[in-house]
């Protein structure tokens, strides 16, 4: 690790994430795009303004094949928050944004019952620190800190992507997952949520990133 930490999940000053571009929002794969030969994206991104500001508009709409399973349907874009109602809408709503099939895992979703001997239960929640994830709201996690080992933990998963998320640059739940339910479940736009655990309970695994070809409007190098 360049910085000897994985990357926050999502940078912003406060939490919980809201599951809406209002905020800061850098998401995690916006802290990786130098490490993923993405170096000239990440230099045309304003860090001095949320994800969602104009200034950053044409970054966030650059597809990365990198992030998108070659076996999916996946559009390399996508139009935030399709099918909002004018009237609750927000500004960034419309933007056209790249997409990813991947998301990181921010916590497993437990929820300690009142009976200590009850089984455990999961249940949706939102993103944000200190949580038991490897990727949550402004995280810094070191290999020493996952107590059971990196060979025995979800850092991401394939996700189940559709029309209106808001792509790889935010850090909601476009981009993090937690255990409440199956990682490639669809998380509601209303809720400030994200999910990656099965009914069964058994952790999911993440697949391994590939790339493949496909056309983008390159931006001018930096």
């Amino acid at each position: 690790m360049a910085h000897r930490v994985l990357p926050p999940g999502s940078i912003n000053n406060n939490g919980p994430i809201e599951n809406r571009p209002k905020g800061y929002h850098m998401s995690w794969f916006v802290q990786l795009l130098p490490f993923m030969g993405e170096g000239n994206i990440h230099r045309h991104i304003d860090f001095q303004k949320s994800i969602y500001a104009k200034a950053n508009a044409e970054a966030r709409a650059q597809p990365i094949h990198l992030l998108r399973c070659p076996s999916a349907p996946l559009s390399p874009t996508v139009t935030t928050m399709a099918g909002t109602p004018k009237e609750t809408a927000s500004p960034d709503e419309g933007a056209l944004v790249g997409t990813s099939s991947y998301a990181g895992a921010h916590h497993d979703g437990q929820t300690k019952p009142a009976n200590p001997d009850a089984p455990k239960i999961y249940r949706d929640g939102p993103i944000d620190a200190d949580q038991n994830g490897v990727l949550f709201l402004n995280s810094s996690i070191t290999y020493q800190q996952i107590s059971d080992g990196s060979g025995h933990t979800l850092f991401a998963g394939e996700t189940q992507n559709v029309a209106g998320g808001m792509g790889w640059a935010s850090g909601t739940s476009s981009t993090l997952r937690n255990g409440a339910i199956m990682i490639n479940k669809t998380p509601s736009l209303s809720q400030p949520a994200a999910r990656d655990r099965s009914p069964s309970g058994k952790t999911l695994c993440g697949r391994r990133l590939r790339q493949r070809p496909s056309r983008r409007r390159e931006l001018p190098a930096r």
